[in-house]
């Protein structure tokens, strides 16, 4: 990494000074538009892998053979978006040991250089820096990316995660697990509400029930006793004792 040396003139259609591998990777963009932004997340993987092997450089505007072509549209505006894309993978990394990463010790910055001999044209440069020794990076997903010959490898560890990220972590269980109690709860108070109102509508009509069959009982009594009346008031006196006593005491006849 030490031994590279970016040019200090950019010229249109003159070769890079170096080839792609192991610390260097081309981009060849016409223009910083939104096809650039959306393809960038794929080379988050090739920034983990320069920190892994000391450092390196993602070079926008160099075609995969090393000519220099540069991009149009190249503002300050694109610029804060860049740095802002580096600034979010930056975010995604930590140590091996579960810290995070020091900006004394591990950057990444962007750079942008004029292409002479051109309308206007710039080369955006991310540069990928550390003073750590190989493999002591990891991402928070426990992925050792490495870099060997201009491709990306990987070694799966272990996840880290440090005090704040614990703590996160038992905060959300405890609140799902208040929403799941909570959701329990209310089920339960509805099922009683229900269970509730279902047994006094069912007392309700067996009230209503036994109401009507005494009502029924008492009418039907109450006719008899009528029926019987009348009839002893048409008999003679001595045949109506005979049969209003045989009628209400038959067993004692």
């Amino acid at each position: 990494m030490d031994s590279i040396v970016l040019p200090s003139v950019w010229r249109m259609t003159e070769p890079f000074p170096y080839q792609e591998g192991t610390h260097i990777e081309f981009k060849l963009a016409n223009r910083f538009d939104g096809a650039l932004v959306t393809s960038l997340p794929k080379y988050r993987e090739t920034i983990a892998g320069f920190l892994n092997v000391g450092g390196g450089y993602l070079i926008l505007g160099v075609s995969d053979s090393g000519i220099i072509y540069g991009m149009t549209d190249v503002t300050s505006t694109t610029m804060d978006k860049i740095r802002v894309w580096a600034d979010a993978v930056y975010g995604t990394l930590m140590y091996t040991n579960g810290d995070k990463l020091d900006p004394l010790n591990t950057s990444i910055k962007v750079h942008a250089f004029p292409v002479e001999g051109s309308d206007g044209r710039q080369i955006v440069v991310i540069e990928s820096k550390t003073k750590l020794s190989e493999f002591q990076i990891q991402t928070k997903g426990g992925e050792i990316i490495y870099r060997l010959n201009a491709s990306n490898y990987r070694m799966i560890t272990e996840p880290i995660y440090r005090k704040n990220d614990v703590l996160g972590i038992v905060r959300t269980v405890q609140e799902q697990s208040k929403v799941i109690i909570n959701n329990q709860y209310k089920a339960i108070e509805e099922i009683r509400s229900k269970h509730a109102e279902e047994m006094k509508s069912l007392i309700t009509k067996e009230k209503e029930k036994n109401e009507k069959e005494m009502k029924d009982l008492l009418e039907l009594v109450s006719s008899s006793l009528y029926t019987m009346y009348h009839s002893n008031n048409q008999m003679p006196q001595a045949q109506k004792q005979k049969s209003f006593f045989q009628k209400i005491f038959p067993c004692f006849i």
